[in-house]
């Protein structure tokens, strides 16, 4: 299994918050990586959507 994310973005928030999407997507696919969950389930997409609220 593998993890996909991407995200889209309001406002000003940008690379930090693209930094640590990223970092998140690797520690988790490091994980899940070969495992076998008993399920038909080949990835894991998420798209999050971030608004910047001022």
């Amino acid at each position: 299994m593998k993890l996909w994310m991407s995200a889209e973005y309001s406002g000003d928030i940008g690379h930090e918050m693209r930094t640590a999407r990223n970092f998140v997507e690797d520690e988790i696919n490091s994980i899940i990586d070969g495992k076998n969950y008993d399920i038909d389930l080949k990835g894991w997409d998420c798209i999050a959507i971030y608004l910047l609220q001022k």
